[in-house]
């Protein structure tokens, strides 16, 4: 099967961006016989509430779609340990990416990145992920290779 990778950032709680990507291109870029990856590039908005039905509403729509989604959080939504936290028996973490990520067991195809610093290997890139006010000191040092 083809593997296609996707970015998109700032959905804020909004399914339409994806929604409206799908439809422009589900043809043109075979997505439905696909592969496809979409990392989300903060503020993605899917464990902003942490009450209630929005958040479960907004990831039950994006869960929808031919996408494996891949969050790096912003200022937009709880640090993955508190939402971890507040519901343990619902998320696993798993070895992916050469690290570690979240799955809130309902929604298998929304991957959650830790919170970082992390480095993750995504289709031979190498990335570091670092959250919002993070600071690396001169010392800190990361296996990349």
């Amino acid at each position: 099967m083809n593997e296609q990778w996707f970015l998109l950032g700032d959905i804020h709680g909004s399914a339409q961006p994806v929604h409206y990507f799908y439809q422009k291109n589900k043809e043109r870029l075979s997505l439905d016989s696909s592969e496809n990856y979409m990392i989300l590039l903060g503020d993605v908005g899917a464990n902003f509430a942490l009450t209630g039905q929005r958040d479960h509403k907004f990831k039950s729509e994006l869960s929808k779609l031919p996408f494996t989604f891949i969050c790096l959080r912003g200022n937009h939504e709880a640090r993955v340990k508190t939402v971890i936290d507040k519901n343990p028996d619902s998320w696993e973490t798993i070895s992916k990416y050469d690290g570690s990520i979240f799955v809130e067991k309902e929604f298998p195809h929304i991957e959650y990145l830790a919170d970082g610093p992390a480095v993750y290997n995504f289709k031979s890139y190498k990335t570091l992920s670092l959250q919002r006010g993070q600071v690396l000191s001169s010392s800190q040092t990361f296996d990349v290779v």
